[in-house]
Parts: structure tokens; sequence; C-alpha cells
């Protein structure tokens, strides 16, 4: 009854008003505008009337320095978002969706970066259906996926670096190849020579043996 009373029947007068904190109306059936009265309750920290079907336009809570937490979802409020709003100093959550207010959401409401949902209404700016704390939460997990991926680049590339390391340590354990001429041939190796060397072995190919079947046969002296 304390609170049918607070709708509809404060006055300034009332001593009830400089000690109520919390107006908890929610899903009350509620109809017609926010009472004014409430806005007189200087030590008001939450309201919460959603779930009604409240009518009219937001008023001037400005008064209410103390307050932390405001619901006025799932109503058929009008008219834009006060300025106000964004000077309460101790504002901590706002949620107004499912209303029918428009204009534009103020500068100072943004920058505070608060739990809040404007969606469902006509409100510039608004994605219904999208309220900033769940904007945040897929900022963080986009960060969290761009963090994953730069990971698994920076494992990627090492591991390519490690593997070329590991062909050249290989490639150094082989032994080197040595090209054997005709000074220091040896029986039990083959024989790889250098083209000056052939010439010279067959006189510029001038002493020809005969041909076969591979090839024409040349006289040779290796010394």
């Amino acid at each position: 009854m304390i609170f049918f009373l607070t709708l509809y029947d404060l006055s300034p007068s009332l001593s009830i008003m400089s000690i109520m904190h919390c107006s908890h109306l929610s899903g009350m059936n509620l109809t017609g505008d926010i009472p004014l009265g409430l806005t007189k309750l200087s030590a008001l920290t939450e309201i919460w009337l959603d779930a009604n079907s409240l009518q009219g336009s937001i008023p001037d809570f400005s008064s209410c320095s103390s307050l932390k937490i405001i619901h006025l979802e799932n109503n058929q409020l009008t008219g834009e978002l006060p300025s106000y709003l964004s000077k309460l100093p101790n504002l901590q959550e706002l949620y107004v969706q499912n209303n029918m207010l428009s204009g534009k959401i103020p500068k100072g409401l943004l920058s505070k970066n608060l739990p809040s949902n404007f969606s469902g209404n006509k409100i510039k700016g608004v994605d219904n259906g999208k309220s900033r704390s769940n904007i945040t939460l897929w900022a963080s997990v986009g960060a969290a996926l761009l963090l994953i991926a730069t990971l698994i680049s920076c494992i990627l590339i090492h591991k390519r670096k490690k593997s070329y390391s590991d062909r050249g340590k290989f490639n150094d354990l082989l032994p080197p190849k040595r090209l054997v001429t005709l000074s220091n041939a040896t029986t039990d190796a083959a024989h790889c020579f250098m083209v000056n060397e052939i010439l010279e072995a067959t006189q510029q190919f001038r002493k020809k043996i005969g041909s076969g079947g591979f090839g024409v046969v040349y006289y040779v002296q290796i010394m």
C-alpha cells in the first residue's frame, strides 16, 4: 500500500519522501503518467517501473542525485530521453527498451559506458535488439579471437623458421662434394673431367680412333 501512496498521493510535505530509497513497482499493471511525486524523493536510489503500461514522457529526476538504477523498459513512454540523465552523478544502470521514445541518446550517456538498453524505440543510432552490454560482449569476443589468431600465426612462423634451421643443420652434416679431376683421380673413384682437361688429353680431338654405338671414340693420353 505504501507504493500506491507513493505513486498517486505523495506530496512534498510527507516525510516518507526523505527516507524512501527504492521504488519497486515492476509488473504492477500501472497506467497513466509516471507520478511527479517520485521526482521529489531526494533519497531515491532505484526506480523499477518496468513491465507496466505507463505513458507520457520521462519526468525530471535531476533532483534525485542519488539515483543509481533506472528501469523503465516495457512501457508506452513517449518523447525524448532527457539530457539530465547524463548528469546524474551516481547512475549505474539505465534500461528504457521497448517504449515509444524518440530523438537521440544524450552524448554524456554514451561516454559513461554504463549497462543500458535503448532498443525497441525510435531513438536514432540504436540497433533494435542490441544493448550496449551486448556490444561490449561481442567486442571482447572479437578481441579474444584476434589474440588467438595472432598467437597461432606466431607459432606457425616459429615452426617454419625451426624447419629451415634444422634443414640447414642436416645439410651441414652431409660430406662435402668432391670434384675428381685428372690430378686427383684414384682407381676407386668416379672420374669427372673438366672440359679443358678433356681437350688437352685428346689434343683437341685430333686422334680419332673410330665410331660406334656410343658415338665417336678419340685417343686420350692421361698423365
